[in-house]
C-alpha cells in the first residue's frame, strides 16, 4: 500500500510540474485537412477562426490586430490571415518596421532554445502587404535557408480587405511546404508549434504594436528562440461532405382522353336476421301452440 501512494504522489509531482509549460500552449482551432488554392481570398476548406490581440507596445497606441484560419493537406501547412490595420505604412528600408505578418512555425515540435533547434527545422515567414522600397516583401528566418533552399515553392498572395486600399487592412495567405522541412511530415492527429506576430508601423517611423498570441512570456523571442513559441496546431481530418438533397420525381404522365379512374363504393354487406323478440316471440308461441292443437285435434277424431 505505501508503495502505491509513494508512485501516485510522484505521479502528481510530475503533472504538477507539467502544468507550466502546458499553461504556456494557445491551442488554437483544429486544422482540417484540405487542398486550398492560394490567391489571397478565404477558402471554404478552412477551420474556424482565431481572432489574437495581445499588444507589446514599442511606442504608439494600441494597433492592427489578427484572425487566423488553418488547413493542410499531404504537402503543404496552409494561413489565412486577416489583419485589421487602419495606419498603412510600408516605406521603412526593414521589412520588419514595416506593417507585416510573422508566421513562426516548429515542424517537429522540437522546442529549442536557438535558431538550430536541436537539429530540427525551425522556419520564420514574413510577408509585407505590399514591397517596400527595397523592393522585399517576403523575408526569412529561423533555421530555414533561402539561398540552401527551393523557396520559390513557398506560396503567398495579399488582398486588400475592402477591395480598394490598405486602409482598411489586408490578408496574406501563404502555403508552406513540407518537402522543404527536414524530417517533417504531416498527417491527421500530428501537433505543430507555432506562432504569429502581427507588426505595426503607425506613423513611418518603427513598427509602434506588435500583436502575439496570448499565454507566452517570452513573446518577441520568437526570432531566435523556438521555445518562446506560444500555439498549438493540431492536424485533423478532412471535413464530411454533406449528402446530397434527393432529386426530385416526376409525376406520372395521364393522357388527357382518359378518364380519371373512380373509386368504387365499398359494398354494403346484407344485414343478418335478427332473432324473434318481443310481440314477434308472443305470435311464434301462439303459432306453436296452435300446431300442437291441431295434432291433438287430429289424434281425437282418429278415435
Amino acid at each position: 500500500m505505501k508503495k502505491f501512494l509513494a508512485v501516485a504522489m510522484c505521479a502528481v509531482m510530475l503533472f504538477a510540474l507539467a502544468l507550466p509549460a502546458m499553461a504556456f500552449n494557445t491551442k488554437l482551432p483544429v486544422t482540417p485537412k484540405s487542398t486550398i488554392v492560394v490567391d489571397g481570398h478565404r477558402d471554404d476548406g478552412y477551420s474556424e477562426s482565431y481572432y489574437f490581440n495581445t499588444w507589446w507596445e514599442q511606442g504608439g497606441t494600441s494597433g492592427a490586430t489578427g484572425t487566423v484560419w488553418t488547413a493542410w493537406d499531404d504537402n503543404y501547412l496552409y494561413f489565412y490571415i486577416e489583419v485589421n490595420d487602419t495606419t498603412p505604412q510600408n516605406g521603412h528600408e526593414w521589412i520588419w518596421e514595416r506593417d507585416c505578418v510573422e508566421i513562426y512555425v516548429d515542424w517537429n515540435s522540437a522546442r529549442g532554445d536557438e535558431n538550430d533547434n536541436n537539429g530540427q527545422p525551425y522556419w520564420m515567414i514574413r510577408i509585407a502587404p505590399e514591397p517596400g522600397i527595397d523592393g522585399e516583401q517576403i523575408s526569412y528566418g529561423g533555421n530555414y535557408n533561402p539561398a540552401e533552399q527551393d523557396t520559390g515553392a513557398i506560396k503567398y498572395a495579399v488582398a486588400l480587405l475592402n477591395g480598394k486600399d490598405l486602409k482598411g487592412g489586408y490578408a496574406i495567405e501563404v502555403a508552406l511546404p513540407v518537402k522543404e522541412a527536414p524530417g517533417a511530415s504531416l498527417g491527421e492527429g500530428r501537433t505543430i508549434i507555432i506562432d504569429l506576430q502581427v507588426s505595426d508601423n503607425q506613423d513611418g517611423s518603427q513598427r509602434e504594436t506588435i500583436v502575439f498570441l496570448p499565454g507566452n512570456d517570452e513573446r518577441g523571442e520568437m526570432w531566435h528562440k523556438p521555445s518562446a513559441c506560444a500555439g498549438v496546431l493540431t492536424l485533423g481530418s478532412a471535413p464530411t461532405p454533406p449528402a446530397p438533397d434527393p432529386e426530385p420525381q416526376p409525376e406520372p404522365d395521364v393522357p388527357a382522353d382518359v378518364p380519371a379512374a373512380q373509386e368504387e363504393a365499398p359494398a354494403i354487406p346484407p344485414t343478418p336476421a335478427s332473432p324473434p323478440t318481443g310481440d314477434g316471440m308472443i305470435i311464434f308461441a301462439v303459432m306453436t301452440m296452435a300446431a300442437a292443437g291441431v295434432v291433438v285435434f287430429k289424434k281425437q277424431t282418429s278415435k
